[in-house]
C-alpha cells in the first residue's frame, strides 16, 4: 500500500511538473500583440521604431516574452483592449476607467508632456488665450481641471477626435485656432502636415500625474497571464533602476520627462 501510494504520488509530480513547464513554454512562444501610438512609429530598416517601441522590445528580451508591435490610434487601442483583440499597450496614462478592463504593470515607463500647437500666423500660448477659441482635442485624454472646467463652460469651442493626425490637418486648414495635445505624439504628427517653422508649440501643464505606463488587457486570452503580470513588474522596475529606459530615450534624442 506504501509503495502504491508512493508512486502515485511520484506519478502526479511528474505531471503537475510537467504542465508547467508546458504552461511556461506555451506562454513564451505566443506572440502577445502590443498596441502603440501610431502617431509616433517610425520605420528603420523595415521595422517600427521609437522611443516606446524599443522600450517594449528590451521589456520582452528581458521577460522570454514574443511581441508584435502594432500601430494604430489611441481609440482603437482602448476598444481593442476593452474586447481583448490586443493583448497589451505601451505608452497610456492611468484613468480609472481603463482600469476596468486594462491591468498596469507598476513601473512608468515614461512621462507625457502637453504642449499648446499654433500656426505662427495666430501664436496662443497661454491657458487665458485659448478663451473663445476652437480647439483640438483628443478624444480621452488627460485635460486636466482647468481646461476641463472651460469645456464644460463652454469657454472654448473643442473638436474632440480620436487621431492626432486629423486634429493636425484641422489645424494646418486654419479650421482650429489650436490644438492642446502630447507632445511627444502630435509633434511627429504635425511635422508631417507642415514645416516645423509654420508653427508653435508651447509646453502646457495640465496639472495632473502624467506618467506613461504597459498595459495588460484583461479580457485577452493569455497564457499564466498573472505570471507574466509578476515578470513585466520585476523587469520594468529593474529596467528603471537601472536607467535602461533612460538611455533608450537618450538613443531616440529625447529624454524620459520630454
Amino acid at each position: 500500500m506504501f509503495t502504491l501510494s508512493t508512486r502515485l504520488i511520484a506519478a502526479l509530480l511528474v505531471i503537475t511538473a510537467g504542465s508547467a513547464v508546458c504552461s511556461a513554454m506555451a506562454a513564451q512562444q505566443q506572440v502577445l500583440r502590443v498596441g502603440f501610438m501610431n502617431s509616433i512609429k517610425k520605420i528603420d530598416n523595415g521595422k517600427y521604431s521609437d522611443y516606446t517601441v524599443d522600450i517594449m522590445r528590451t521589456v520582452a528580451k528581458h521577460a522570454n516574452i514574443k511581441v508584435k508591435m502594432i500601430p494604430m490610434p489611441i481609440g482603437q487601442i482602448l476598444a481593442r483592449l476593452k474586447s481583448g483583440n490586443l493583448d497589451m499597450a505601451i505608452g497610456l496614462y492611468k484613468r480609472t476607467v481603463r482600469e476596468e478592463y486594462s491591468t498596469y504593470i507598476d513601473t512608468p515607463v515614461g512621462w507625457i508632456g502637453t504642449s499648446i500647437y499654433t500656426l505662427n500666423t495666430n501664436r496662443l500660448t497661454s491657458f487665458q488665450q485659448l478663451i473663445g477659441q476652437r480647439v483640438g482635442l483628443l478624444n480621452g485624454s488627460a485635460l486636466g481641471t482647468q481646461l476641463s472646467e472651460a469645456v464644460d463652460n463652454k469657454l472654448i469651442t473643442p473638436t474632440f477626435s480620436t487621431s492626432y493626425s486629423v486634429l493636425a490637418k484641422m489645424l494646418a486648414n486654419k479650421r482650429l485656432e489650436a490644438v492642446v495635445a502630447a507632445t511627444s505624439a502630435f509633434g511627429p504628427a504635425i511635422q508631417k502636415i507642415i514645416p516645423k517653422e509654420q508653427y508653435t508649440s508651447t509646453p502646457y501643464d495640465i496639472g495632473i500625474n502624467a506618467d506613461l505606463f504597459i498595459l495588460v488587457s484583461k479580457k485577452a486570452v493569455i497564457s499564466d497571464k498573472q505570471q507574466l503580470i509578476n515578470t513585466l513588474n520585476r523587469v520594468v522596475k529593474a529596467m528603471a533602476d537601472n536607467n535602461e529606459i533612460e538611455a533608450i530615450y537618450q538613443r531616440n534624442s529625447r529624454t524620459y520627462y520630454q
